[in-house]
């Protein structure tokens, strides 16, 4: 049977809520706390919620591997025909963090003066100058380009996840 990206990377979603509750049950009634003479749950079976732990976490790892190696070796639609979806991913975080930077020197003015008191009596105040050495014009411009990258890249990864099928 044949399954998209994006149907894998769901499958693998609902395992990783079933691990975590499997998880959550074995901690919350492996072990109880009662009183001489209290109705006790001892229902818990420990040895079945850990084989079914066991298995769940095989299929986590047979899905993260199918996954791993499509990412690896499927080249982008519609991007540049060279990029794999994993150095897609690597690309988009590193071109988000870029827009995050960008994005702080956007609203920065080309020079700001600020006069400092003097502390020291007959001595003048002081001028503290704060000059942006880049071209503050040129940030808008940036800041476009990257936001369109982005959606680019994430578009395509999308599309790729969509419509490249691996062999499960």
């Amino acid at each position: 049977m044949r399954k998209c990206n994006a149907e894998l990377m769901k499958e693998l979603k609902t395992l990783q809520t079933e691990i975590a509750e499997i998880r959550n049950n074995i901690t919350e009634y492996s072990i109880v706390t009662y009183y001489e003479g209290d109705d006790v749950y001892k229902d818990f079976n420990f040895e079945e919620s850990y084989a079914k732990l066991n298995e769940l976490l095989e299929e986590e790892r047979r899905i993260r591997t199918l996954l791993a190696y499509s990412n690896a070796t499927t080249i982008l639609m519609d991007y540049d025909g060279k990029t794999s979806i994993a150095e897609g991913l690597v690309k988009l975080a590193q071109l988000t963090k870029s827009l995050e930077r960008v994005k702080r020197l956007v609203s920065k003015q080309k020079v700001t003066r600020t006069v400092i008191p003097s502390t020291i009596a007959d001595q003048p105040n002081r001028i503290k100058i704060r000059e942006c050495l880049y071209d503050i014009d040129s940030i808008p411009v940036i800041l476009k380009e990257l936001k369109q990258e982005i959606a680019r890249l994430q578009i395509a990864i999308d599309r790729t996840n969509l419509t490249n099928t691996i062999e499960c």
